[in-house]
């Protein structure tokens, strides 16, 4: 599976509409550690409905048409998915009720701002297990009601499980409320929280070192300020976790993004799977499940904020790599230009090769294979810069 970012956009040509969004979340990272004996880093099945209500993960859609933000009275026939099976709730708690999803989840709304109310999910129980410590997929599905049709959507992010040992750490970067930067909320506050035997976690007994995904930043202490200043479109965050006493070991790894939407520009992505279609026909995507023999080939291209067919010409892209574990991935690719030395990989084309939208003009292209995802430990993460 290779999983980048849940952007996607939806484009009705026909009404000449605009639809663009990207499922974020709130209450911290998606990400739970487990010891297989009992022990969950953090714990989200503890603490009574309030302390979930107010605390565990909460899951929902920031879509926009034409710039205005979507509300639930926008959309229809939309439902919530976990590893591809779609979630049931009981009609009076919320609450998941289907198979091994029981209790699980709880259906829930959220405030996006501008009055715009959407639909949340939270994660109301540990989801980590002896079976399962790699990588998970919670995705929301449905429509967009246009002015005289409909289209579907479809958004997802990976929920990252990984091993707690009792003699080893985990790390998280936690922040309040949700880690996009807009109108609303000009900065985004990190903290960096270490988890050792117990689900207990410490801001104490370690020393953060921050890095910004090619971004010359610096930040320093705990916790972390990011403002809009700081984010082109997108900025992916790494905390080292180190050990206090001489900085010669690192306890653990923690990775965020940051998303800012207040800038004129993004980058868009799209995805096609083998010889399948590609996802921009529909929809855009930068996310992709991939089985075993399967290739996936990603497109990134930079248009004006909301409206991905306003491509603009003279940007130049280049990526940087990591593993599942946060670390970098330096190794030459097959259909990869070489990597450069400042450490990225330089994927610029203006090529007519199968995107849509972008062809003919500058854009990113690169296939992604499953035999370079099992390299990396089941999830690949690419950090695109684009510049002109």
């Amino acid at each position: 599976m290779s999983s980048v970012s849940s952007r996607f956009s939806v484009v009705n040509i026909k009404d000449g509409v605009t639809v663009s969004g990207t499922l974020r979340n709130t209450n911290g990272a998606l990400s739970q550690a487990y010891d297989g004996a009992g022990t969950f880093a953090p714990d989200w099945g503890s603490g009574s409905s309030a302390d979930k209500e107010q605390g565990n993960p909460k899951l929902w859609p920031d879509m926009y048409r034409d710039g205005v933000r979507i509300d639930s009275l926008s959309l229809s026939e939309y439902y919530w998915e976990y590893n591809g099976t779609t979630i049931q709730f009981d009609s009076q708690t919320g609450i998941s009720t289907n198979g091994a999803l029981a209790g699980k989840f709880k259906e829930s709304t959220y405030n996006a701002g501008g009055g715009a109310i959407v639909p949340a999910l939270i994660i109301w129980d540990n989801l980590a297990s002896s079976a399962n410590t790699d990588n998970d997929v919670i995705a929301f599905r449905g429509k967009v009601l246009l002015s005289s049709s409909s289209m579907s959507f479809s958004m997802s992010r990976p929920v990252r499980f990984t091993e707690l040992k009792g003699t080893g750490h985990t790390g998280r970067l936690e922040f309040t409320g949700s880690a996009v930067i807009d109108a609303e909320h000009p900065t985004v506050q990190l903290t960096a929280r270490m988890y050792g035997d117990t689900s207990r976690g410490t801001t104490e007994g370690f020393d953060a070192s921050w890095s910004f995904g090619g971004k010359e930043l610096v930040k320093t202490g705990n916790p972390i300020t990011i403002s809009a200043d700081d984010v082109d479109d997108k900025l992916y965050v790494r905390c080292d976790f180190l050990n206090p006493l001489d900085h010669s070991e690192v306890y653990c790894t923690a990775i965020e993004t940051v998303d800012d939407v207040t800038d004129d520009y993004e980058i868009y992505f799209s995805t096609k799977v083998d010889s399948g279609q590609e996802s921009g026909a529909d929809s855009l995507s930068s996310y992709a499940e991939l089985r075993a023999g399967q290739q996936v080939t990603l497109f990134a291209w930079a248009a004006d904020a909301n409206s991905p067919q306003s491509v603009r010409d003279g940007w130049t892209f280049k990526c940087k790599l990591y593993k599942t574990d946060g670390t970098e991935y330096t190794q030459a690719i097959s259909g990869w230009n070489a990597r450069g030395s400042d450490g990225y990989y330089d994927q610029t084309t203006n090529a007519v090769d199968g995107c849509a939208v972008a062809s003919g003009h500058n854009h990113f292209s690169a296939p992604v294979s499953f035999d370079l995802v099992e390299l990396c430990g089941g999830q690949l993460d690419g950090i695109l810069l684009a510049t002109i």
